[in-house]
């Protein structure tokens, strides 16, 4: 099973998302059968990398909201966090563009890091307030979990392959994250508590293996495939 996932470090739900998938598939039996796919989505890639702006601001410019549903619109996100575990704290995090914190994780992809980047980064941006739109910052993160990017954060490797993504995004017309494909069949749009991610990861294994055990009953000796 094919599962492919849209995310961007900057949105909280993405972060909530990302830790009740990932402790979903600790109680998912056939987590080996998985082929997990990240893909970048910029909720702002025109944002500066250093705007001073904070998050409360940020919110009612975004969603045209008024102080009173920025707060709730942040309390309610917060909330979500401490019910997945994780600290989000708005507080803290600096607004900033992440679009090299995606060029960071396509890199630690590329060397089998890319749970472990992922992870950091969100964790820096939401829990410790940490720059991610600065350069030395994601150097100093990438050291931390073993990875030497100094030399790609300098170039403009991964900019293409953050793109790419980004096309195919609008192609498939998402425009909220984060967002689930599985097999390119089934889509899952906004974070789940880790009981749903487990049923659906368990209903869409189930359908994929009848569906392709009835294929090969019927052909004999050929094999089925899926996808959204």
């Amino acid at each position: 099973m094919k599962i492919e996932i849209w995310s961007d470090i900057a949105c909280p739900y993405c972060y909530v998302g990302n830790e009740n998938f990932e402790n979903a598939l600790k109680e998912f039996g056939h987590k080996s059968e998985i082929e997990i796919v990240m893909h970048s989505f910029e909720l702002e890639p025109n944002i500066r990398a250093n705007t001073g702006e904070r998050q409360h601001q940020a919110v009612m410019r975004k969603y045209h909201q008024t102080p009173g549903q920025a707060q709730y619109t942040l309390d309610m996100a917060t909330l979500a966090g401490k019910q997945a575990g994780i600290k989000i704290d708005f507080d803290k995090v600096i607004t900033t563009n992440t679009l090299d914190a995606h060029r960071l994780m396509k890199f630690a992809e590329s060397k089998d890091k890319g749970t472990e980047i992922k992870n950091a980064l969100f964790k820096a941006y939401f829990s410790d307030g940490r720059h991610i739109g600065n350069k030395e910052t994601l150097a100093a993160i990438a050291i931390e979990n073993g990875l030497d990017a100094d030399s790609m954060l300098k170039s403009d490797a991964y900019f293409h392959e953050v793109r790419h993504d980004e096309a195919r995004a609008q192609h498939l017309g998402i425009n909220s994250v984060p967002y689930f494909t599985f097999n390119d069949q089934h889509v899952i749009a906004g974070a789940r508590p880790v009981g749903v991610f487990v049923q659906i990861l368990e209903q869409f294994w189930q359908e994929e293996n009848v569906n392709t055990n009835a294929k090969n009953a019927t052909a004999g000796c050929e094999g089925g495939a899926c996808t959204i």
